[in-house]
């Protein structure tokens, strides 16, 4: 059976037609209202609303399993015949598609109401709008309603009144301007139709904002509706800022209106707060942030209220913390400015969670505060509008400033002036290439110094930074500065000024060198790597201002590139570095799920709770709160309105124990402010502080988040510490802060017990066998995959026991924490970690006890208080994580110093059935972020590869911008060909070749496209015979690859994505087998195997080395160590010898619990038929003849002076003394163990693998060697 469901695509809410009143649900949230849930009403409707008195629902979401189909109502709907609207006149009889009117009378209709108006007017073309109407047009036509719709190109004026120009003219001259004029900007007419430009100076923007806030004024509530907001996009350096200073300045002379702008960064808003006041004498704005004191905070907030500031400058969460607009005391808002909009949208970058909540925010303050009526201006450089990654429509939607439909203003992206340098990069043969990238940047800096050409490069990472710095020449480094994140506030600042006065002239910067930075006379941008997307190399390149020459033509100005295939491998190491993973969400879901069970026990009708920051955390380790929002972003997305989730304000109310004897002195001075909720601990009760009121009452000198830091820091009250106590916990901190713990396991004590202590002994057996080396990650995992069969479980347990019980390596580890048995430290930028056994044992048995300690009331649920930051609640914490962790016990923390998130269950059915079928939700937010970020790269790839000039890039980025096909980045779908990899079925190599050579077939087929996407989503067996060769397979291939986050770790680690360490006659050997010497593997490995005697006995001792390295992990007999090398040495003499080329690839493997070995040595030469070929073979037709020649001592060497039966020897000793795998693949045959077989496709080169066991007493090389 199947079910279909048809839905209505015109209205995602309908008028309520039960007898039930309805609601609206965000009153309920922003506890506007205070009700009773109508759990008859909810049953039916998920979600209720109130729009101008019409009560809007949604049903419940009852396509809830996979038999549901979905069809839209409104599919293949006919075109729109638009009349022409002759004059502005016209629109007097119309109603304004875009607004609150046209909206309102669509729930008429559909209650079967009298309509009197047939004219609706679209004044300005978007195809979001056309297609609404079309819907519209076909419903009037069922209801015999004719409506007729105008289409006019109405662009507002580009005049302003004339007191714009004399506030320019006071505030902006300066000694070379005495006048200054407005500048001209150009902006998109129709965007949805075409890229023909229209031209508004600054003072016309200002004119239309300054508007819209006037009219929101107007006593008259048909015109105050009438307001519109607006979103304007504009170039970096185009003068953004101007557009709100200027109506700020007229709305607080002329109106006495408040303007107040929202900044995300602290920097930026003081930059511009000092700009206004020394630069343009503009003395009335602020700005209030964190770093000011109470008392500072309070001034500023007077003087607002007092008239004497109009320009308050604040950061979002500040905003919010507010509440409402009653700091602004009689005066009323006049305009809302959010700046750098683009961190609203989770498309972008640089999204921020705190920006989350920023539109409900303004939602509640425009819809419930009757006095304040405002517009929103929303401006940014970065924002794509139109196409499938609309980030546009993504913040206008996030800001809730949809209806009624906005004015958009999207500036025009090209810069003509600025002139493309993009050089194909390729390392020499022999080089590494992120090696030579570095010193090519290096020689760009130094060239720039010698030319005098000031440059900002910018770099991808701050380690590339950092490592391109160190190697610039000391005479040159006074002419360099650095800027990053990493740096303190006043090593950023002295950066910018020494850059800014020309004392520095290159700037080598990441993206933290960005927003609020404004150097105009920058010559060059140079890009090590480009990271992010599109959008941002543009915002970046658009550091270089515009500038003049004195004929007043523009000075060219150069974005350079050197790109080459790996450059968009550092963007792709920064994506999934930051990225949430699929499994995070889920394990977030399930929390969601079990915590709203819980509460939903005493009262079933619950749908609204709080939840902690804490209680996820076992996801994401301590110290992720801005992670812990986005992930809980990325599920209200997915489920709104079924499941609603918003942050609260910061917790102000916080728990402490006040021993007795203190109690009375303490409650003397705060006991206004401190409430005892009946608790007991050891040494006093437990009492509930409102921390937000004795900040203001005592600590006013300090700012919140200081109050709050010093509270959780224990030095808040250290006028109590005078009182010691002989409790070791109590020696010097009198007022200890709690958290409030609510747990309970979800089987028996002692089923939970077993079951840890199986966890433990698993670990445990990994442990011994390792013993005392030390391990990578990576390898743990890999160790443990055939004990915990489930990755996701694996991954967290190791996360887990790596985050919370390692320490790191000290010579003298005086204060060694008593809560760890791993000890950690870096090999070559690898962490590692090496076992304490006794301290396995002992923290083992701690946890036990402390489970035991909890639950010893036989209670399978308890509610206590814990002391924060204590030594004693150490191991509590660790036994909190694992109890989540394994699903055996969920908890609630409570009053902690992290803010607490709302959480609304509109649908209890819908969540259920997500949770029960948990292993199949995919979150469609990261799905399409996923799917966006592969796009964003073939961009890239198209963008910077592309042979194009200059004009024709620039058309590029233009239809970039506007959401339309870029040249050949959306092609159809011939051109574009996608794989998705095969997997070994097992680790047999028979399994590991049949699944190369069917990939091989499958990249085959693609070598005929443009470009080839692997899917590495299937792949679980990785062995070196289908490693080693995929890797240099892929080295030349224009290849992404997407889907391998669970292989992510392994493949970097063995250098898959480099294609392999490059080792030439200058690499320094011992540190590159230095980083593989606490593995069971070596990675990738590229040796040279063409040159003179010198080289080869290089590529010799490189061999030796990592035979010795794979030797000493196995600790192999001498018989067998013997046998082992000449396999190896024979092999790799036959590449030197028959290969032709330059270079081979070595990969090897062991595998402790299997004790065997894996090795692959390739080559991408003329293969074993072109060996023969060369030697005059002539008898030798095929690959096949080769093969079969090769393998029966048919040698191509000179047989009087050569020995010439190697492989013969070696392939017997294999097979028989080891009781293992010989693999030989060249051309298009294969060679396993005894048999030959043609293949259904072809290496050029020749492969050898085998797999070698271990533990062969009996092997003896010279009954082998002939």
């Amino acid at each position: 059976i199947q079910f279909i469901i048809i839905e209505n695509g015109h209205l995602t809410e309908i008028p309520n037609q039960s007898n039930r009143t309805s609601y609206d649900v965000d009153d309920n949230i922003e506890e506007i209202i205070n009700l009773q849930e109508d759990e008859i009403f909810n049953a039916f409707y998920s979600y209720s609303s109130v729009f101008n008195d019409i009560e809007l629902i949604k049903y419940q979401d009852v396509a809830q399993a996979d038999n549901f189909k979905r069809i839209n109502l409104f599919d293949n709907l006919p075109e729109i015949e638009y009349l022409k609207l002759n004059s502005k006149d016209d629109l007097s009889n119309c109603i304004d598609a875009t607004s609150w009117d046209y909206h309102e009378i669509k729930y008429k209709i559909f209650l079967g109401n009298t309509i009197k108006i047939r004219n609706i007017a679209l004044k300005n073309f978007t195809q979001t709008i056309d297609s609404d109407l079309k819907i519209f047009n076909y419903i009037c036509s069922l209801n015999n309603l004719q409506i007729n719709f105008y289409h006019g190109d109405f662009t507002s004026e580009n005049t302003y009144r004339p007191e714009l120009l004399k506030i320019l003219q006071k505030h902006w001259k300066t000694k070379k301007v005495s006048k200054p004029l407005f500048r001209n900007l150009y902006f998109y007419k129709q965007p949805d139709i075409n890229t023909e430009k229209i031209e508004y100076s600054q003072g016309a923007i200002s004119e239309i904002i300054i508007r819209q806030a006037i009219k929101a004024q107007n006593p008259n509530d048909g015109e105050r509706q009438n307001y519109k907001n607006v979103f304007l996009t504009a170039p970096t350096g185009s003068g953004k800022s101007v557009l709100y200073q200027i109506p700020a300045i007229y709305l607080a002379r002329e109106k006495q209106l408040v303007t107040i702008v929202i900044v995300p960064l602290i920097a930026l808003m003081e930059s511009a707060v000092n700009d206004l006041i020394e630069k343009y004498n503009v003395e009335n704005c602020a700005y209030i942030n964190s770093s000011l004191t109470f008392s500072e905070r309070e001034q500023t907030i007077q003087q607002l209220q007092a008239g004497d500031i109009s320009l308050l400058f604040l950061s979002p969460e500040l905003f919010i913390s507010f509440g409402n607009l009653s700091f602004l005391g009689n005066r009323k808002l006049g305009l809302l400015v959010i700046d750098e909009a683009h961190t609203v949208s989770t498309w972008g970058q640089e999204f921020r969670a705190d920006y989350w909540n920023l539109g409900n925010h303004i939602r509640k303050l425009k819809k419930y505060d009757g006095n304040q009526n405002f517009p929103i201006l929303a401006m940014t450089a970065t924002a794509i509008y139109g196409g499938e990654y609309n980030m546009v429509n993504e913040i206008i939607r996030s800001l809730k400033i949809e209806f009624p439909e906005p004015i958009i203003l999207i500036g025009n992206v090209r810069r003509d002036y600025i002139s493309f340098k993009i050089n194909q990069f390729k390392p020499s043969a022999g080089n590494r290439y992120e090696t030579e990238k570095k010193e090519k940047t290096k020689k760009y800096i130094t060239a720039s110094i010698d030319s005098e050409i000031k440059s900002l490069i910018y770099f991808p990472w701050v380690r590339t930074n950092n490592e391109v710095f160190a190697r610039i020449p000391a005479k040159y480094m006074s002419k360099v500065v650095q800027y990053h994140g990493r740096l303190s506030h006043n090593q950023k600042r002295d950066a910018v000024y020494r850059f800014s006065k020309s004392l520095a002239i290159e700037a080598c910067a990441t993206k933290a060198f960005g927003m609020g930075i404004d150097i105009p006379d920058i010559k060059q941008v140079y890009h090590f790597a480009v990271s992010g997307n599109l959008a941002d190399y543009v915002q970046e390149i658009g550091r270089l201002r515009h500038e003049n020459d004195k004929n007043n033509n523009p000075i060219i100005k150069y974005a350079i590139t050197d790109y080459g295939y790996k450059d968009l491998s550092y963007n792709k190491r920064l994506f999934f570095f930051s990225s949430i993973k699929q499994y995070e969400v889920r394990l977030a879901l399930k929390k969601i799920h079990t915590i709203f069970e819980k509460k939903r026990k005493h009262n079933h009708s619950l749908r609204n709770f709080l939840v902690s920051i804490d209680d996820f955390t076992f996801i994401t380790g301590e110290n992720n709160e801005d992670k812990i929002k986005r992930m809980l972003l990325m599920i209200e997305r997915d489920f709104h309105p079924y499941i609603i989730i918003r942050p609260k304000s910061i917790f102000s109310t916080v728990f402490a124990e006040i021993p007795d004897t203190v109690k009375n002195i303490f409650l003397t001075k705060y006991g206004s402010f401190a409430e005892n909720i009946g608790v007991r601990k050891k040494l006093g009760g437990i009492y509930k502080i409102d921390l937000d009121k004795i900040w203001e009452h005592t600590f006013k000198n300090l700012t919140f988040p200081q109050v709050k830091r010093e509270f959780f820091a224990k030095t808040l009250f250290k006028e109590f510490n005078k009182y010691e106590y002989k409790h070791p916990e109590y020696r010097t901190h009198t007022i200890y802060p709690n958290l409030k713990l609510s747990l309970e396991l979800l089987q028996n004590t002692q089923t939970v017990i077993s079951e840890i202590t199986g966890y433990f002994e698993n670990l445990k057996s990994v442990f011994s066998a390792i013993g005392r080396h030390y391990f990578s990650k990576e390898y743990l995992l890999k160790e443990l995959k055939d004990i915990i069969q489930e990755s996701d479980l694996r991954d967290r347990l190791v996360d887990y026991f790596l985050l919370l019980f390692s320490r790191k390596h000290e010579i003298q580890a005086q204060n060694k924490s008593p809560y760890t048995f791993l000890i950690w430290q870096y090999f070559d930028n690898e962490k590692k970690y090496l076992v304490d056994f006794a301290d396995f044992a002992r923290i083992k048995q701690r946890i036990i006890k402390r489970i035991n300690d909890l639950f010893s009331t036989n209670k399978e649920t308890i509610s206590t208080y814990i002391t924060t930051n204590s030594t004693g609640n150490a191991i509590t914490v660790r036994v909190l994580y694992l109890l989540e962790i394994l699903q055996l016990g969920t908890y609630e923390l409570a009053g902690g110093e992290k803010p607490q998130i709302f959480i609304r269950v509109n649908d209890p059915d819908k969540l259920e059935y997500q949770v029960r079928n948990i292993n199949k939700y995919r979150n469609t937010f990261i799905t399409r972020q996923n799917k966006q970020f592969e796009w964003n790269n073939d961009i890239f790839h198209q963008f910077f590869s592309s042979k194009i000039d200059n004009k024709e890039r620039w058309d590029f980025i233009e239809d970039y911008f506007l959401g339309k096909p870029v040249l050949e980045a959306e092609k159809d779908a011939e051109n574009h060909y996608s794989v998705i990899l095969e997997s070994p079925q097992s680790e047999n190599n028979g399994s590991q070749i049949a699944a190369l050579i069917k990939n091989f077939q499958k990249i085959e087929v693609g070598k005929a496209y443009d470009s080839i996407n692997l899917d590495f989503t299937n792949i679980e067996f990785l062995h070196p015979i289908f490693i080693l060769p995929f890797s240099v397979y892929l080295r030349e291939l224009n290849i992404s690859c997407q889907n391998y986050e669970q292989l992510k770790g392994y493949l970097d680690i063995i250098h898959f994505f480099d294609y392999g360490i490059e080792i030439n006659l200058d690499t320094d050997t011992n540190k590159v087998f230095d980083a593989f010497s606490n593995k069971n593997y070596i990675g990738l490995i590229s040796f040279p195997v063409a040159g003179d005697e010198k080289l080869r006995s290089f590529s010799n001792t490189v061999v030796g080395k990592i035979e010795k390295l794979l030797i000493e992990k196995a600790g192999l007999a001498p018989n067998v160590m013997q046998g082992f090398r000449y396999i190896v040495s024979e092999v790799v003499d036959n590449v030197f010898e028959h290969s032709g080329t330059n270079r081979a690839w070595i990969f090897a493997q062991y595998y402790p619990t299997k004790e065997y070995f894996d090795l692959c040595i390739l080559d991408v030469g003329k293969g074993i038929f072109g060996s023969y070929k060369d030697k005059g073979f002539d008898e030798i037709k095929t690959n096949q003849d080769a093969i079969e020649n090769a393998i029966t001592g048919n040698s191509t060497k000179e047989y009087n002076t050569e020995r010439g039966y190697g492989l013969t020897t070696t392939i017997k000793m294999t097979r028989e003394g080891f009781n293992g795998d010989y693999i030989l693949i060249s051309g298009d045959m294969l060679f396993f163990n005894d048999k030959i077989i043609q293949i259904p496709t072809s290496w050029q080169g020749t492969i050898v693998a085998f797999r070698l066991n271990k533990n062969r007493p009996n092997l003896d090389l010279y009954e082998y060697v002939e």
